[in-house]
């Protein structure tokens, strides 16, 4: 099954709506869709949430949805803009915080993990 289908199924399992989320963020945002990973994402400021489209100083990458293994610091690496933090939500349970990290973070691993 490719990371697509995966993803498509996740949504459906939530109960969400794929197809609304993925045009917003091809029009807005980036999509990475390979057979072993997808990715949507955008840009945001990091101390104004997730909850915003095209900011005027972007800082952060919000990564909406992700599946596919080691995707986070694939993703670092191919973004099209190499911005200071990396951002994502996480749904587990009831709590659903916006965790914010350095990106250099992920570069540092991926340097070690080449190694």
């Amino acid at each position: 099954m490719t990371a697509l289908l995966e993803a498509k199924q996740m949504y459906a399992k939530l109960g969400l709506d794929f197809e609304r989320d993925l045009g917003f963020y091809l029009t807005n945002g980036v999509v990475f869709s390979l057979p072993d990973r997808f990715i949507m994402g955008k840009q945001i400021e990091k101390d104004k949430g997730d909850d915003q489209w095209n900011p005027a100083n972007p800082d952060c990458w919000y990564v909406h949805f992700a599946v596919g293994k080691n995707c986070l610091r694939w993703f670092v690496d191919q973004a099209p803009v190499k911005l200071p933090f990396l951002a994502w939500r996480r749904l587990k349970g009831t709590k659903q915080a916006m965790r914010v990290y350095p990106t250099e973070s992920f570069q540092r691993f991926m340097i070690s993990q080449k190694a």
